[in-house]
């Protein structure tokens, strides 16, 4: 008697879901962003216009300028975002068999997780399942647009129970972690006492190398996206050794009011 080979299906995402789904995940993050860059704005303003008093003008001019350039920067990624995640969006092709889930997506690394492998199956009613492994590099994301998302939470429900997200935490570690990096360039670059500054720049290397080591080892992110934001870490590594310039090549430095 010759038995019945398990069995594989594969599916993939609705695409009319593309535009709208994007643009919530858009919306949500700059949510978040946008108000921990205001802050700290605010906070960089202010204390140059008590810097110096002539600065005051000069900041009238130059507020709406970078304020400007942000809005124009923001608005140009989400649009990238939505021109680029359409491929991504469209090659999305999961592969379920009865003890391994595959995920496709072009330009990006395959990613199979066996049943054994799982440690954890994560829902979100409003995103999806996030199946995790012991590597927290390693995971698989099944969105709730995938055209028959009910029928594969059916089967991943066998292999273990859901666990509820943990959005407050994940939101407060996000939340701390950009407040430390941002809060440890401009307190290189604002702090008197050349050894405090010195000591915010270490832990700005600190901070961005381990966060460039994150982004390098996520497959959840294509190439391009990885260089920009290691990119973007780079410059702001610059800070301490630019400082260090300042104060040993050209004598220079800050002095606050008093």
């Amino acid at each position: 008697m010759t038995l019945p080979a398990p069995e594989i299906r594969s599916y993939r995402l609705d695409p009319a879901a593309f535009e709208p789904t994007t643009k919530r995940r858009i919306y949500r993050r700059y949510a978040v962003a946008v108000p921990i860059l205001a802050v700290f704005l605010v906070a960089q303003f202010a204390f140059m216009a008590r810097l110096h008093v002539a600065t005051s003008d000069t900041l009238r001019i130059a507020i709406p300028v970078i304020v400007a350039l942000l809005g124009f920067s923001l608005f140009r990624a989400a649009g990238l975002q939505l021109k680029n995640g359409k491929s991504s969006w469209d090659s999305y092709q999961l592969t379920v068999g009865p003890n391994v889930l595959r995920r496709f997506i072009a330009n990006l690394p395959p990613v199979e997780i066996l049943r054994t492998e799982v440690t954890q199956i994560v829902e979100s009613r409003a995103e999806g399942i996030t199946v995790m492994t012991a590597d927290r590099h390693r995971f698989l994301f099944v969105p709730k647009e995938l055209v028959g998302f009910e029928e594969v939470r059916a089967g991943l429900s066998t292999w273990r129970g859901f666990d509820a997200p943990k959005v407050v935490r994940t939101q407060a570690i996000g939340a701390g972690w950009s407040i430390l990096l941002i809060g440890s360039w401009i307190a290189t670059g604002v702090v008197p006492d050349m050894r405090l500054a010195m000591l915010a720049g270490v832990v700005l290397l600190a901070t961005a190398a381990f966060t460039m080591r994150e982004i390098s080892k996520l497959g959840v992110a294509d190439s391009r996206q990885k260089a920009a934001t290691v990119g973007g870490l780079a410059l702001l590594m610059l800070a301490p050794f630019a400082r260090l310039v300042l104060h040993f090549v050209f004598k220079t430095d800050v002095q606050w009011p008093r």
